[in-house]
């Protein structure tokens, strides 16, 4: 996590976001998810954990980089996922602070080969370097939090899917990113695997990324993204957090820019989530991110959206219905005012809603016939609309202003 961010994140404000009177979406095959989720184990998010604090530094530029790449690499082999490589790339990282040197660094991918939709790749990921700013980095930088947990959230989705042997639609790759924390000062792990995917053209359909998720203040809160570009799936993980843990959630402000390890990602125009605790840890780049002071049990329930989210993506994707989003469905005026006007439908309207970015359903009026919404009673700002009809999903996002 850059330290930029540090000053703003603890601003956010929490809410508890649904009843269950108001889901968003019927979640299909949701024994399954409910068994997997219980298979996420405390003890083993615990170990992977305190492996990593037992390095005492995972700075980037220290010498033991190496040897905690082929220990990520071995974990993943030893549940039995047969593609799991070392990704190696050359980083120069100039900082102000007088540090100009030119490094090996080590990305760790594990792929879970989709079966007929192989070519969509959903992409878990989670940077393993720490840093300190009280203590030498060389020698201390135990980076439980940051991100220790997030590594171990990679770790632990990939344990349980090997466990079930689920062979997923679409392929997941799971992949631990170096050299996050200086990637302002050169190129980064998920910057260097970016760069080598928009090369080869590889169709990356959503990224969700696990930046610090086992510091709890007490409110059992977790915190998404909010990037007007990937609304759905924001809402698509909201809704997965409601449904199969007992989070809360809260969304970042619209207009946060992408930073940290997804902004390659939105640059290069794939969607993705950023998935972090409410409250920053107060031992943030310090020698005190320890386990001692973060929550294992935040941080276990917290795995569980990742896990959550990519089989619900996955058992959801090409099902019988036909969804058609924004080009075939259109709203207007763009911005809407306090009435929109619905085109492109055709069939019987079984359904319409319109959902907010938190993924609650904020409007179901009947389905008349009568495309035209009365949204006086909405505030400003952005909206997912879904109408569905036999056969047919239609979504579009509009902004009210």
């Amino acid at each position: 996590m850059k330290k930029a961010t540090l000053c703003i994140i603890c601003c956010i404000t929490t809410y508890n976001l649904f009843s269950q009177e108001s889901k968003p979406w019927v979640i299909q095959n949701d024994s399954l998810i409910q068994s997997a989720l219980q298979r996420v184990n405390q003890d083993s998010i615990f170990n992977t954990i305190s492996n990593l604090q037992d390095y005492g530094s995972r700075f980037m530029i220290a010498d033991n980089r190496r040897g905690i790449a082929d220990y990520l690499k071995g974990r993943f082999s030893s549940f039995g996922i047969d593609s799991v490589r070392i990704d190696s790339f050359e980083c120069h990282t100039q900082h102000a602070n007088g540090l100009d040197t030119i490094t090996w660094q080590y990305n760790i991918i594990a792929t879970i080969q989709g079966d007929d939709m192989r070519d969509d790749v959903i992409v878990l990921g989670a940077h393993y370097d720490s840093y300190s700013s009280d203590y030498d980095p060389m020698l201390l930088a135990p980076g439980a939090d940051d991100n220790g947990s997030g590594t171990a959230v990679c770790l632990e989705t990939a344990r349980v899917l090997a466990e079930m042997a689920f062979q997923p639609r679409r392929t997941f790759e799971i992949v631990c990113f170096a050299a996050e924390e200086y990637m302002l000062s050169g190129t980064s792990g998920s910057e260097h695997y970016v760069d080598e995917a928009f090369a080869s053209g590889k169709n990356i359909v959503l990224m969700l990324n696990n930046d610090m998720v086992g510091y709890d203040d007490g409110s059992w809160t977790i915190c998404l993204s909010n990037y007007p570009s990937c609304i759905e799936e924001t809402t698509m993980i909201s809704t997965v957090i409601n449904e199969f843990t007992t989070l809360n959630v809260s969304l970042w402000p619209s207009w946060w820019q992408p930073f940290a390890d997804v902004e390659p990602f939105m640059d290069k125009g794939y969607k993705a989530v950023y998935i972090e605790e409410s409250y920053f840890n107060p031992f943030y780049h310090t020698s005190g991110d320890l386990l001692q002071n973060m929550r294992v049990e935040f941080c276990t329930e917290a795995a569980k959206i990742s896990l959550g989210s990519l089989l619900y993506n996955d058992l959801t994707v090409g099902t019988n219905e036909t969804v058609r989003e924004d080009q075939e469905v259109f709203v207007f005026p763009i911005p809407a005012g306090n009435t929109i006007h619905i085109g492109g439908i055709t069939g019987k309207i079984n359904h319409i809603q319109i959902l907010d970015t938190y993924g609650r359903i904020v409007i179901s009026p009947p389905p008349d016939g009568h495309l035209q919404i009365d949204i006086s009673l909405l505030s400003n700002g952005f909206y997912l609309l879904s109408v569905r009809t036999e056969n047919t999903l239609y979504t579009s996002k509009f902004l009210k202003n």
